[in-house]
């Protein structure tokens, strides 16, 4: 196979890395200000809850200063994640092009019928950021959908011990559970930890298998380019094609229990 990487063809790499540490730069900071604003605002009504509970008028004054400081900037860190928002778009939609850009130029650089093969290779970044975002997107839902349950549960508890028999003290502990049962069955019934652990499953045994083809190391190592380049698309389909096996078992699995609880509940 006739291959020649001409300077333009590294310099599209070299802006696609770097657009790639960027994206992932401003992705940090994006879930970064995300995570300590929501941090702040849960934090701050459930001390507001514990003080109202407790009668502390103290604890329930300077919750109440704190949550007056957050809305008063809210313009400002509501802009602030628009703009990072913003951004991380138009990074990401500057990476596509340029990926299309490479591949492009890599099937003119190759003259032998083997060149859809590393137009395919070079598409495979994308695909790999593709299943991580989708990943953390899932294990996000699902940590935040824990992450209640867990605070819901000691929540719950302090208001029925604090609020003993009183009427508002019963109507809210059972608002928060009814809260809890919902995050748990919805985390449950989705599975969104077991379909983020899938994609970070599939993007990590791509890149291996990226990895081993550049390097060539394990299979490749004995093999001409030509050879290689084939059993290295066989080897990325067979990921591909498990994956989605394995994706379209989950949502089966949940189709499923929907289709037992439906029959568990009709009358006989």
């Amino acid at each position: 196979m006739d291959y020649v990487e001409t300077p333009e063809i590294n310099e599209t790499r070299k802006k696609t890395a770097a657009i790639q540490h960027d994206l992932r730069k401003w992705r940090l900071s994006y879930m970064s200000l995300i995570t300590v604003v929501s941090s702040a605002i849960l934090g701050s009504l459930t001390f507001l809850t514990i003080g109202l509970i407790v009668r502390n008028q103290s604890l329930v004054n300077n919750t109440g200063n704190f949550l007056a400081i957050l809305v008063i900037f809210s313009p400002a860190w509501g802009a602030a994640a628009l703009e990072l928002r913003d951004r991380l778009f138009g990074l990401r939609q500057e990476l596509v092009d340029l990926r299309h850009a490479l591949r492009s130029l890599v099937a003119k650089a190759v003259n032998s019928p083997q060149s859809r093969y590393i137009s395919y290779k070079d598409s495979l970044p994308e695909l790999i950021l593709h299943f991580r975002t989708r990943a953390n997107r899932y294990r996000y839902i699902h940590n935040a959908l824990q992450t209640i349950v867990i605070a819901g549960s000691v929540i719950t508890s302090t208001i029925i011990a604090a609020a003993g028999d009183l009427p508002w003290g019963r109507w809210l502990g059972a608002t928060v559970a009814l809260l809890l049962g919902v995050s748990a069955g919805v985390s449950s019934y989705f599975k969104l930890n077991d379909k983020s652990a899938a994609l970070q499953k599939a993007a990590d045994d791509i890149e291996i298998e990226m990895r081993a083809f550049d390097l060539s190391i394990n299979d490749y190592g004995s093999m001409e380019t030509g050879d290689a380049i084939i059993q290295f698309v066989k080897k990325v389909e067979k990921i591909r094609v498990e994956h989605a096996t394995h994706a379209r078992d989950l949502d089966q699995s949940a189709d499923r229990l929907t289709f037992t609880y439906t029959q568990s509940s009709s009358p006989t």
